[in-house]
């Protein structure tokens, strides 16, 4: 016990400096990160994708084949620099199209309409890529752009419903995986694949009661917070897709009795 003693500041001393160490590698990591995002949405990326969107639009053939050629043309440079697309699987994407372009300049129609699917598979995956880069960007732009032209008083609420928000998500999300394997470890006890039940039913039962008053908390919370409908969502559709048998199983039985 007096080992203990004696060590136990230098033992909470080397904790605190691996979690700051650790807390600012993460910081610095993210930083990174966000000013590599800006840059690719203000260079490769968003030039890339507008131009192209743009392009697919176009009806007349001569000219789209035109604006393909000079799209190639002005991001195909060095200069423009592929690499800040950051995802390899979009950049050898690209490299096999403007590949596939330049060795079919004198392509049938069979190989041109191939060329164009695979422009607009492409095109899919940036798509893809842009949004969520530019959402990884300014996810919290229209909280901030909302909260800081609020009173004082309106901004504490606002900030306390958001911790309130997050801390009702978390514990959602332990009681959905604590009812699920609850329900997988029931499954097993009633095939006679295991002795016991590794989680107690009174558990499960209050993780469907948690999980429950979660669900309302978050769908209350949601309403009054700006940019955060997307659970109110989730769980209309949810509920939309529980009850649509209900619904038509009355209509048919209201059928009947006509």
């Amino acid at each position: 016990m007096t080992l203990t003693k004696e060590y136990l500041p230098i033992l909470v001393a080397i904790v605190a400096a691996s979690l700051a160490y650790l807390y600012t590698k993460r910081n610095n990591k993210l930083n990174n990160f966000y000013a590599q995002v800006k840059e690719s949405l203000e260079g490769i990326l968003g030039s890339m994708y507008f131009d192209l969107r743009i392009i697919l639009q176009i009806e007349d053939e001569f000219e789209k084949n035109y604006e393909v050629q000079k799209w190639f043309n002005k991001h195909g440079r060095i200069e423009m620099s592929l690499f800040k697309l950051g995802d390899r699987n979009l950049i050898d994407s690209y490299l096999d199209l403007e590949k596939e372009y330049r060795k079919s300049r004198n392509r049938t129609q069979i190989d041109q309409k191939a060329f164009y699917i695979n422009l607009e598979r492409f095109y899919s995956k940036l798509d893809k890529h842009y949004w969520n880069s530019f959402q990884s960007l300014y996810t919290d732009y229209n909280w901030f752009n909302t909260v800081l032209n609020r009173p004082f008083p309106v901004k504490i609420a606002l900030e306390i419903g958001r911790n309130l928000l997050n801390f009702c998500e978390l514990i959602f999300y332990i009681s959905a995986v604590t009812i699920f394997f609850g329900i997988y470890f029931g499954v097993l006890k009633r095939l006679s694949l295991l002795e016991k039940y590794w989680i107690p039913i009174d558990f499960i039962m209050i993780a469907i009661r948690l999980a429950a008053i979660s669900i309302f908390l978050i769908s209350l919370i949601s309403m009054f917070l700006p940019g955060h409908t997307k659970w109110t969502e989730v769980f209309e559709k949810v509920g939309n897709f529980i009850l649509s048998p209900v619904r038509k199983l009355i209509k048919i039985l209201k059928r009947e009795k006509k």
